[in-house]
């Protein structure tokens, strides 16, 4: 059973910011791709947004079977392995935002939004806190397949306003939900069945925040599905109407699957806020992946270094033997004219 996927991914500071405060990451070996969109003064936003993928993507390479049947971190909810793990992910980051900004006074207060999406049985995992958005397109149309967690989105939900109205608040990117203000958050959970030739978008509010899902739907057209002309063209778009933010954007789009389905689709499913014994766990979790990390770093360290030093004894050699033709070669010349 395979799945072929083609993505492409790019994050732009955009033309009034003088720094970028969002993050991707791309882990195809995976099927995992990731946009986090941080906020805080002094670069703090940057340092969130970072941790966050960072603990991701620790979480998802190290993937280990006693963190995935740990029962202290079960979520209580009957979910695919890419599931389940990508909501624990999420949880660890948030907790070590957290954690961070606890021991760092200049990073108290950071927080960051966080989308990521992951494939597996046939199916397409979606989580996210914030406003940052996953879109599919499938035909000829862009579907939006997460709800903003901000005020503009809940006033928005509750009838009292349209959508008109709320594009012109000065407030309208005020958000609910994030990660690392508290030391637990809740995530939203879907799972979305997928065909050959669809196109996955995710983006930041850079971009959402600014072009509506009409032009967005436009560019991702006119773009035939081809990943990265989509991607380039999207954070053009965002430029276009004025780069306020710092804009990310990657696209996703199935080639091929013939996976077998073992788990239904499944609506959004909001997954509470983790129990202060279930955040003492994470606390030790993060420690053990600090360490799993540092030590698989370490390993790849000293492989190079091995590497490195056969590369070394091989140049020396190389070196040596033509010194040794060079030689000869000068004296074969010397002794033939004496002769």
């Amino acid at each position: 059973m395979s799945l072929k996927l083609s993505h492409y991914g790019r994050t732009d500071t955009g033309l009034v910011r003088p720094g970028n405060e969002d993050s991707l990451l791309l882990l195809p070996e995976k099927n995992l791709f990731v946009i986090c969109d941080g906020m805080g003064g002094h670069s703090a936003g940057e340092v969130a947004s970072r941790t966050a993928v960072g603990t991701i993507s620790a979480t998802f390479s190290v993937d280990s079977p006693e963190l995935r049947d740990d029962p202290l971190l079960n979520l209580e909810e009957d979910l695919p392995p890419q599931s389940d793990l990508l909501v624990k992910s999420i949880r660890l980051a948030n907790r070590r935002i957290y954690n961070r900004g606890v021991i760092d006074q200049n990073l108290q207060g950071m927080g960051t939004t966080v989308v990521g999406m992951c494939f597996g049985n046939k199916l397409v995992s979606l989580a996210h806190v914030g406003d940052s958005r996953i879109y599919v397109y499938r035909g000829s149309r862009l579907t939006p397949l997460t709800t903003d967690h901000s005020w503009v989105a809940e006033v928005q939900a509750a009838g009292n306003m349209t959508e008109e109205t709320a594009s012109t608040l000065v407030n309208k990117n005020i958000i609910t939900r994030a990660l690392g203000i508290k030391e637990s958050v809740e995530v939203d959970i879907r799972l979305e069945e997928f065909i050959t030739g669809d196109m996955f978008v995710l983006c930041s509010d850079g971009l959402c925040g600014y072009a509506t899902d009409d032009e967005i739907q436009s560019v991702v057209t006119d773009c035939k599905k081809d990943p990265k002309r989509t991607v380039d063209s999207l954070i053009r778009l965002a430029n276009d109407h004025g780069g306020s933010d710092n804009v990310t954007v990657i696209c996703v789009r199935v080639d091929s699957c013939d996976e077998l389905a073992t788990y239904r689709p499944k609506p959004v499913v909001t997954i509470p806020v983790e129990s202060i014994v279930t955040g003492e766990r994470e606390d030790e979790w993060l420690e053990t992946l600090a360490e799993m990390t540092r030590n698989s770093l370490e390993a790849e360290s000293a492989d190079d270094n091995q590497d490195d030093e056969s590369s070394g004894s091989r140049t020396f050699m190389i070196i040596v033997l033509l010194i040794l033709l060079g030689l000869t070669a000068a004296a074969y010349y010397y002794f033939g004219e004496l002769l």
